[in-house]
């Protein structure tokens, strides 16, 4: 059953004040016209809201139950007005992004810092769950999403590439041997690896690179960062795979790359946002500053 919600607006003004008269006022309608309105919703609901009191319109047991569904609507509807007014006037509202430690630190940390200085009132949400990113889009939960390949394809989400990158194999001194020279990946077969824990596009990525080489990687480490995978190679831990960019910034002399022989394939790390939710006045400047 689908209730005329003016009635609600009504019931609310009127619980809000105890009063016809003050709700009435409030809402520049008649007396006459929001008594009506009440009845017409008690009709409808089957039940009793209100009762006449000295100290005015009393809620029922029924009317107390009602008015705390519909407060809580009513103020999610006004929150929701509030941030649609400043998103419009890029005066405040929210931005909720879903990240990866590696987007967050070398494509978007320099974004994030200049829309702070430029639209002080804006709050940013960084998510790192990647393995929900496709739902939280489609729900609304997530504004857009900068990941790395390999990606879930979901034809209601729009994907944009933004550039691409290349990941490394390492080594620390323990695995001296494999330095200097052309190494096969099936040599590797036996080695202890330092992989980012499971539900993770690096994960993916390394468990795809073993699949199509035939061999299994032995995860002696699971860990949650890629920070994590350089510092515990540099420990002589386990071979890591990692993005370029963590070598390049590597300031130690114990880590080497080691040349394989049948290389690792390149990835690319893209922007994706919902078909469904096309009207966003924030995420859209954001994505034309990430792809300016």
């Amino acid at each position: 059953m689908i209730i005329n919600s003016e009635l609600y607006q009504i019931f609310y003004y009127v619980a809000q004040n105890k009063s016809l008269t003050a709700a009435a006022n409030q809402l520049y309608l008649s007396q006459s016209t929001v008594s009506r309105a009440i009845q017409s919703l008690e009709n409808k609901l089957n039940c009793t809201l209100f009762i006449r009191s000295p100290k005015g319109m009393e809620l029922t047991e029924q009317g107390i139950y009602l008015f705390g569904h519909v407060k809580k609507a009513a103020t999610e509807l006004t929150m929701a007005e509030s941030h649609l007014q400043k998103v419009n006037s890029l005066r405040g509202g929210f931005l909720r992004i879903g990240v990866t430690e590696l987007t967050l630190q070398y494509d978007l940390m320099s974004h994030l810092n200049a829309l702070q200085s430029q639209y002080p009132g804006l709050n940013v949400s960084l998510s790192f769950e990647s393995r929900l990113v496709n739902e939280s889009l489609k729900k609304g939960l997530l504004d857009l999403a900068v990941m790395t390949t390999p990606i879930i394809e979901d034809d209601s989400i729009f994907v944009k590439r933004l550039r691409p990158m290349q990941d490394v194999l390492i080594g620390g001194s323990r695995y001296r041997k494999y330095a200097g020279r052309k190494v096969s990946i099936t040599e590797l077969a036996g080695e202890d690896f330092i992989l980012m824990k499971k539900d993770t596009s690096t994960r993916e990525y390394v468990e795809q690179l073993g699949a199509r080489h035939g061999i299994r990687l032995n995860p002696k480490y699971e860990v949650a960062t890629l920070t994590l995978i350089r510092m515990m190679a540099e420990q002589n831990m386990g071979l890591g795979i990692l993005p370029e960019e963590y070598i390049k910034d590597y300031s130690g002399t114990d880590l080497f790359v080691i040349d394989l022989k049948e290389g690792l394939p390149p990835r690319e790390v893209c922007i994706l946002y919902s078909k469904e939710y096309y009207n966003h006045p924030i995420r859209d400047m954001f994505l034309k500053k990430l792809t300016s």
